[in-house]
């Protein structure tokens, strides 16, 4: 079997069902991706699958860094709640409850 390089893999192209805006996390299978650009319905676009970014969060929750968080599609927000939802990564730094943002290791 031949194996051939095809990328680092830390953004994938996309192709959005629906508008994406530039920062919006887009849900692919069990894991999320970042849009790096807007993405017009239908079109391709680059979705980071790797790095830190600042992502809404439910609160009053407290994390401490390292904490597995979770993508709440309904609410668009992290939680650290697993139930149904889908594993967004873990905290890349402690959140106090009334923080209304945090840093998320995406896909972690």
């Amino acid at each position: 079997m031949t194996t051939k390089y095809l990328a680092e893999g830390e953004v994938l192209n996309h192709v959005a069902s629906g508008a994406k805006t530039s920062g919006q996390v887009v849900l692919i299978g069990d894991r999320i991706g970042i849009a790096l650009a807007a993405i017009a319905d239908g079109a391709t676009g680059a979705l980071a699958v790797e790095g830190v970014f600042t992502i809404d969060k439910t609160t009053p929750e407290v994390y401490a860094q390292g904490d597995q968080l979770y993508w709440v599609a309904g609410t668009s927000k992290v939680s650290s709640t697993a139930g149904s939802n889908k594993k967004a990564g873990i905290a890349a730094a402690a959140a106090l409850s009334a923080a209304t943002t945090c840093a998320v290791k995406i896909n972690a």
